[in-house]
């Protein structure tokens, strides 16, 4: 009986760490591509771009953009090797509080990236 308890208890606690994880919208930045490159999302919501690549990147909007804003560089992982210790990947955020639609590039690739917020009320 006590194991059956144990199990169950067990299976709780995992269902609450889940549950009590990381939240928010999450952009995710590997070599030159945003995913996804469209993110929608509630008035208020604080997106995060997260960069999962090999090189530094930098989210600005675009002129046509209903708000102007830009994030520092985001780095990626860097060092460690097979031997751990280095940086995980870097991040940068930026809340969006009102509706409307928010395009936005990659300034050091400004080019090569691109990616749209769009905020409901």
């Amino acid at each position: 009986m006590r194991p059956a308890v144990f199990v169950a208890l067990v299976a709780g606690l995992a269902a609450c760490k889940s549950a009590t994880g990381p939240s928010g919208p999450t952009v995710s930045i590997i070599e030159y591509q945003f995913t996804p490159d469209t993110i929608t999302v509630k008035a208020g919501s604080t997106v995060t771009w997260t960069n999962n690549g090999t090189v530094d990147h930098k989210v600005a909007s675009d002129s046509n953009s209903a708000a102007t804003f830009a994030t520092p560089a985001i780095a990626p992982a860097m060092g460690g090797g097979g031997y751990g210790g280095g940086t995980g990947p870097g991040n940068s955020t930026l809340t969006f509080h009102t509706a409307g639609t928010f395009p936005y590039h990659c300034a050091i690739h400004p080019t090569q990236m691109h990616g749209t917020v769009v905020v409901t009320p």
